[in-house]
């Protein structure tokens, strides 16, 4: 995507306060949308403000050093949430979205549709009213297995085998204390979480 330089009047569109704080003029750079990406987008070790719509055709990886502020609407196959990520109009996903880390805050200020809604220790800001999740399931992050909490039969159901492996521990249907973050994002940001349907 073409970029240009960020200005004082292009932060004063970052609405959410703790991302706007984050940001400084000379590291924004800024996009001017509607913008679509055949593969997938990756804004890692950026700060980065588009102007109207974002449509991803693969899947957004929002990683811990990201920020990534949206005017109008998000569209992708699945969003990965650690880093910062403001979206003032709707966030569509197709597949999953997955918050883990506690580093970023996420916030979808608009409508928020997805298949599965995977949560854990991540700042996710987003109106019950405003979310509509076919599956959606919160998790301590290294905590200990809460069964009755997140069921592990209906969770199976709805994530391929792969994606179960690498997230049971995170999920707390195992003991383990030192689940495979990276595993699970590289799973996602390549293929997705979902089992196939038929």
């Amino acid at each position: 995507m073409k970029t240009r330089k960020g200005t004082e009047a292009d932060l004063e569109r970052i609405k959410n306060e703790d991302i706007a704080d984050c940001v400084d003029e000379d590291e924004l750079r800024v996009v001017e949308g509607p913008a679509t990406l055949e593969g997938s987008y990756d804004p890692s070790g950026k700060t980065v403000l588009v102007l109207g719509d974002l449509t991803v055709h693969g899947n957004v990886n929002i990683e811990e050093t990201a920020t990534l502020v949206i005017t109008g609407t998000l569209r992708c196959k699945n969003l990965y949430l650690e880093g910062n990520l403001e979206v003032q109009g709707a966030t569509e996903v197709a597949e999953t979205i997955f918050g883990y880390y506690e580093g970023g805050v996420s916030d979808l200020r608009g409508t928020v549709t997805t298949r599965v809604l995977l949560i854990g220790n991540h700042d996710l800001v987003v109106k019950k009213s405003k979310l509509t999740a076919q599956h959606r399931f919160e998790f301590d992050n290294f905590q200990k297995p809460k069964p009755n909490k997140l069921p592990e039969a209906t969770v199976r159901e709805v994530l391929s085998d792969e994606a179960f492996r690498h997230l049971s521990d995170l999920l707390g249907f195992t003991e383990d204390k030192s689940p495979d973050v990276a595993k699970a994002q590289r799973l996602l940001s390549k293929q997705g979480f979902l089992r196939a349907t038929g």
